[in-house]
């Protein structure tokens, strides 16, 4: 994916791998309007991940416990278990690793490897979400809860590039009304 835009609202659009882009750098043009277009990596492939979601842990299990079960994989700058308002262990943690490298190896060797004692099923261990993609996920939970269909929950297929499309040019979609 490669980002064009001029400000918060970049835009995806779908690309072959781009490694050259990261040798090569391409200066940002000027349009007759005051826009600016500028092709690189998205910002997700420029963003190394190293903060990972952990879930399905045992409700006893502490800090010490989980760090004990990710040091083998890197250094662990951060390690917090997600608690309650009473101070009970949700059953899930955030470790951050100092590099993408060791995060991605604690993937590779957790995820859905073992079932911890008093766990539902066996443990998740998963990237951890950006402030952006948890908003998203929110929006549409609410917009569940209020019956509302969310085009933008169907991300692949053609409605994927559609949704893409409008998400671009939202003048190019046409509102009907669906329902009493």
């Amino acid at each position: 994916m490669v980002w064009v835009g001029r400000g918060p609202e970049d835009h995806l659009i779908p690309s072959p791998p781009l490694d050259w882009l990261q040798q090569v750098p391409i200066p940002p043009v000027q349009g007759p309007q005051g826009w600016m277009l500028q092709v690189g990596l998205s910002r997700a492939e420029q963003r190394e991940d190293r903060k990972l979601f952990v879930g399905m842990l045992n409700k006893q299990q502490s800090e010490d416990d989980v760090r004990r079960l990710f040091e083998a994989f890197g250094n662990i700058e951060e390690c917090t278990i997600l608690r309650g308002p009473d101070g009970n262990s949700k059953g899930c943690a955030f470790v951050k690793y100092s590099s993408h490298a060791e995060a991605q190896a604690a993937i590779n060797a957790l995820h859905g490897s073992q079932t911890m004692p008093g766990a539902s099923s066996s443990l998740v261990v998963k990237f951890a979400d950006t402030d952006k993609e948890r908003t998203m996920r929110r929006m549409q939970q609410m917009a569940g809860q209020m019956g509302m269909f969310n085009p933008m929950a169907i991300q692949f297929g053609a409605y994927g590039a559609y949704a893409q499309a409008v998400s671009i040019d939202p003048d190019s979609c046409v509102n009907t009304k669906v329902g009493p």
